[in-house]
């Protein structure tokens, strides 16, 4: 199935907001840009289709020979122009396609950072509960060997 991109569509595309991701001014420069460039091929479309129409009416009314060498002429511009157009696309294409995998290895980056911060917080976490239970028990000592020592001062 293939996905056919227009001026419209890319005028519309919505990117998902990351915190380190591209400048969403280079972004839609960029996309204007490529939709100025359709915009512009599609003229040329335009005015290739209207040239072959006008061949055609004229073919109609010029003898055999000269009809084939016209044809020929006119598919070989219609021929032109496609590739120009598929080629532009293409491009365009590659285009976008690098510029997400280029934001995937920075979201990865970012992601694998963010879990080496967690898993060294998880640490100090569990650092901090053991001291934690290490200063109570040593409390919990503390105030036994006070009531002890209460204890003795009583019964003497």
């Amino acid at each position: 199935m293939e996905h056919k991109i227009t001026i419209e569509t890319i005028e519309t595309k919505e990117f998902k907001h990351e915190r380190d991701g591209y400048s969403q001014m280079e972004v839609d420069t960029f996309l204007d840009e490529i939709c100025d460039e359709m915009d512009l091929l599609q003229q040329e479309i335009s005015t290739l289709t209207q040239q072959l129409n006008e061949a055609k009416s004229l073919a109609a009314s010029t003898p055999a020979a000269t009809e084939a060498a016209d044809k020929n002429a006119v598919f070989g511009i219609l021929d032109m122009a496609q590739k120009v157009k598929d080629e532009t696309i293409a491009e365009a294409q590659k285009k976008a396609a690098s510029i997400l995998a280029e934001a995937d290895e920075q979201v990865k980056a970012r992601l694998g950072n963010l879990m080496d911060e967690k898993d060294s917080l998880t640490r100090q976490v569990e650092a901090l509960k053991q001291n934690a239970a290490s200063y109570r028990s040593k409390f919990v000592e503390m105030l036994q060997a006070q009531q002890e020592a209460l204890d003795k001062i009583a019964e003497v």
